[in-house]
């Protein structure tokens, strides 16, 4: 995605950038390498993959590691992190929504899951992830018809996607040791 990792800075300079740049950079990709069999996507990319496909991306499968559930409720954590009041998270969101372009309700992964049909689901997510909640990928899996939660322990935000077990879980689903 654009600003991280190695990849070059987004429109909004280094270190910076969008959930609709994101779903902009998936459909780009099937644009160039055609559709994806799977989308495997950690974290924010849970919530670019969910509007990617709302926004007609194709795949057969679809994988979402400690999943956030939506920009809203990330940036609702954020606010009361810094005790900030009512207004200045009204304020925020509004700035939030105009930097991006599209309102936060088109980030809402539970409802975009609603919205259309989905492809077949795995959401995994760690009971100890200190990042985003336990609770978002129950959320997701509990409002996508035919997603499966696998709720690990001890493995965080992050450990999650180096763990044997989790990979193998991942290849199984998306159905890799067929091909």
């Amino acid at each position: 995605m654009p600003s991280h990792g190695d990849s070059a800075p987004g429109a909004s300079g280094p270190r910076s950038s969008t959930f609709p740049e994101f779903t902009a950079t998936l459909h780009h990709l099937v644009g160039q390498y055609g559709p994806p069999h799977a989308v495997v996507a950690h974290s924010a990319g849970a919530i670019a993959t969910a509007a990617a496909l709302c926004d007609g991306m194709p795949s057969d499968r679809v994988v979402f590691l400690s999943p956030m559930a939506s920009a809203l409720s990330q940036l609702r954590q954020f606010a009361a992190a810094l005790a900030v009041g009512r207004r200045t998270l009204d304020r925020l969101t509004v700035r939030v929504e105009r930097r991006a372009g599209a309102p936060m309700r088109h980030f809402d992964v539970p409802e975009l899951g609603r919205a259309v049909a989905m492809p077949p689901t795995l959401v995994i997510h760690d009971r100890d992830d200190r990042s985003t909640s336990v609770t978002d990928g129950a959320a997701i899996a509990a409002a996508w018809p035919g997603a499966r939660l696998q709720v690990t322990s001890g493995l965080g935000h992050n450990r999650l996607l180096r763990s044997p077990d989790v990979v193998a879980q991942v290849v199984d689903f998306i159905g890799w040791a067929q091909q």
